[in-house]
């Protein structure tokens, strides 16, 4: 890149499981969860997504970041 930044292609999480439930506090609802185990800790880079992230919120304390899209809420 011409500005001086450095182009990084390495990738930070290269495997992951995806685990889709039902809460257990609400059987037979129909609000899934989904969670996502990968092989690498995403928390050093999730100031600078928070940055750029629209209606996201990131409490370093937790380490959480939680947004919503339309009717649907995450959470990172």
């Amino acid at each position: 890149m011409q500005d001086g930044r450095k182009r990084v292609t390495e990738m930070l999480i290269n495997e992951c499981e995806l685990v889709m439930f039902s809460p257990p506090c609400v059987p037979g609802s129909p609000i899934w969860v989904a969670r996502v185990m990968a092989d690498a800790d995403p928390g050093p880079v999730m100031p600078y997504v928070n940055a750029v992230a629209k209606n996201a919120f990131y409490d370093s304390r937790v380490p959480t970041m939680v947004w919503r899209e339309g009717e649907h809420k995450y959470a990172l």
